[in-house]
């Protein structure tokens, strides 16, 4: 099996090196790509494992198998201090063509998509649809208000994305201790850390999902 995978793995080589060229130097392309990959790894093992699901399950199934994929990726790579764009990128394109080359055959993203254009078909048309714009336009609002506004919580500031930052700037996870910090937040779940590092690692910067986590 090894050398099948290998063999598959290889063939897809040209394919790695010009989308690695393309998105090193492009930050949303790295954003697009590393996430793409993670989901389509998602969707390929939903389909395989979750087959007999209902849709729902399945979707959600999906989302959690992609949530842990960014954290495997992270803490993969914060042994060797790699947790940089090309590190990333690299691993997240090969986790992607690795299930490819294994589940490849299950692919269906049409089965995946479908119910979720029937259920906002039927949401629109059904007795709920004016609170369902209405939520659909407070969410707009706050995907608005988290683009133009800068992250302001104390907590944000003081250790979350200070932590996530500083995991970025070092590529590596550490424990980050400053003076008149509080003691307890070496024992804090870092999970949330790690997906705002996640947003910060194609550009460097706070981007708009990072700030909308933290207000």
């Amino acid at each position: 099996m090894l050398p099948n995978l290998a063999q598959s793995l290889s063939a897809f080589d040209p394919v790695i090196r010009l989308s690695y060229a393309v998105c090193y130097r492009n930050r949303l392309g790295v954003f697009l790509l590393t996430n793409l990959s993670l989901l389509y790894a998602a969707h390929l093992l939903g389909r395989r494992f979750l087959a007999a699901s209902p849709p729902a399950v399945r979707l959600v199934g999906m989302g959690v198998l992609s949530y842990a994929g960014v954290l495997v990726v992270l803490q993969a790579l914060s042994p060797f201090h790699a947790i940089t764009r090309a590190g990333v990128t690299s691993l997240c394109l090969l986790a992607a063509l690795a299930v490819h080359a294994w589940l490849g055959r299950h692919r269906n993203l049409r089965a995946d998509i479908e119910p979720l254009r029937a259920w906002i078909r039927d949401g629109l048309r059904s007795r709920w649809s004016c609170l369902i714009i209405i939520c659909g336009f407070v969410a707009l609002l706050s995907f608005i208000r988290a683009l133009l506004r800068p992250p302001l919580a104390w907590d944000s500031l003081t250790y979350h994305l200070t932590t996530a930052a500083l995991w970025v700037q070092k590529g590596t996870i550490f424990v980050f201790k400053a003076p008149d910090q509080m003691a307890e937040n070496v024992y804090f779940p870092i999970n949330g850390e790690l997906f705002s590092s996640w947003f910060m690692l194609p550009s460097g910067v706070i981007c708009w999902p990072i700030r909308l986590i933290s207000q």
